[in-house]
């Protein structure tokens, strides 16, 4: 599974933040990075053929998500990726709706 890449990063970089070696300094920028921005955007215009897709994704990663977060040690580490899957479930919530 692919790492999370933390803000800080640069795309040169080839660091990536996993379950197995997390770095406990971009921890914060990283839980950073997860939350969504506050402002309220415009809907999203997409057809069902688009949203069916896009819900399949965010299955997709759900469930990936809840094996890392079982998978982790890190108490810290695994604390941002519930909150990566909780965003991930508003938005699959979200796209039910739509």
């Amino acid at each position: 599974m692919k790492g999370i890449r933390a803000p800080s990063d640069l795309p040169g970089s080839k660091q990536t933040v996993t379950s197995t070696n997390p770095t406990p300094a971009k921890s914060k920028s990283l839980r950073a990075d997860l939350r969504l921005n506050e402002t309220t955007h415009a809907p999203l215009d997409v057809s069902s053929d688009e949203l069916e897709v896009l819900t399949e994704l965010l299955e997709s990663e759900r469930a990936k998500l809840q094996i890392e977060i079982r998978h982790t040690d890190h108490r810290s580490y695994r604390a941002q990726l519930r909150e990566r899957l909780a965003i991930v479930e508003r938005l699959k919530e979200r796209a039910k709706e739509g």
